[in-house]
């Protein structure tokens, strides 16, 4: 089990919903989808700030993700 902070946002990159979840890594794939299928994109990180997942088309204002 794992805390993990997702933020969904509507098409022009403005934050919509936030939930912190405390599941295991599996769960918060179908939470991340939901919220995206309602809002257009969402994205999830962990205590240490590192990207876990995103679902949706992520608006381009937030700008391109870099990966490391």
């Amino acid at each position: 089990m794992f805390d993990y902070k997702i933020t969904a946002y509507n098409k022009l990159g403005q934050v919509q919903e936030v939930e912190n979840l405390f599941c295991a890594p599996d769960e918060i794939d179908g939470v991340m989808y939901d919220m995206s299928e309602q809002y257009g994109y969402a994205e999830a990180f962990d205590t240490m700030n590192t990207h876990v997942g995103e679902y949706g088309v992520r608006p381009l204002s937030l700008g391109e993700r870099r990966y490391v």
